[in-house]
């Protein structure tokens, strides 16, 4: 993570004092890529100059502490990214070398941290790219969204009745019972956005082909 802006980030990595750079740097809000360092140079993002000299180093907008920053458009944006990069290096497509900045041995880095979901993005890394969609059906005019995937979550916002969300990755919350019977499936339909799959019609009973487990 930058610890900052992506602008700010970018700027830093542009000034030689700085003595720290990213061959990329991600942007929270559309997922927007801005490359530094040319893919045959070195960058300094790894804390382990080993790492430096072997690796690419991507960084993303924010903060460590926030999962706000960590959109869905910046996930699926970075993952095209390592996608294209390990088809071009030949850089197999696992946690044993796609890996965290706090995973370099002898590095003091932090990112991305525990709010960065490895799971979802490992499998956007490995092609499982779906979004899926689906119609809310709730007998109120409303339908509460919840920060996680339970109803012990708090509300963060709520979806009209009829409304037709998009649906990111899907797991496994607390089991609720609505008009499309009883499920423990939820589904993520926006950053820390979350409704029971009990009242959205998918066209699927349960989980969505091809869209990733959150």
């Amino acid at each position: 993570m930058t610890q900052g802006s992506y602008a700010g980030a970018i700027s830093w990595f542009q000034n030689p004092a700085a003595q720290v750079s990213a061959h990329y740097t991600l942007r929270s809000s559309d997922g927007a890529v801005t490359q530094s360092v040319r893919e045959k140079d070195i960058a300094w993002h790894a804390g382990n100059w080993t790492y430096n000299t072997q690796s690419i180093g991507i960084e993303h907008e924010g903060y460590v502490d926030d999962a706000a920053w960590f959109t869905d458009a910046m996930y699926r944006a970075s993952a095209a990214l390592t996608r294209s990069l390990t088809t071009k290096y030949g850089i197999p497509r696992d946690r044993a070398h796609i890996i965290a900045h706090a995973e370099v041995p002898g590095a003091t880095h932090t990112d991305p941290g525990p709010n960065w979901n490895w799971t979802y993005y490992m499998q956007l890394v490995n092609g499982t790219t779906g979004i899926g969609s689906g119609t809310v059906n709730t007998s109120a005019s409303t339908l509460n969204v919840r920060s996680g995937p339970g109803a012990s979550y708090p509300v963060v916002g709520s979806v009209a009745d009829g409304a037709t969300v998009a649906v990111y990755c899907q797991t496994v919350g607390s089991t609720v019972t609505g008009p499309y019977g009883t499920t423990a499936v939820w589904n993520r339909i926006g950053t820390n956005r979350y409704v029971s799959d009990a009242y959205v019609l998918t066209g699927y009973d349960g989980y969505i082909p091809n869209v990733p487990r959150c």
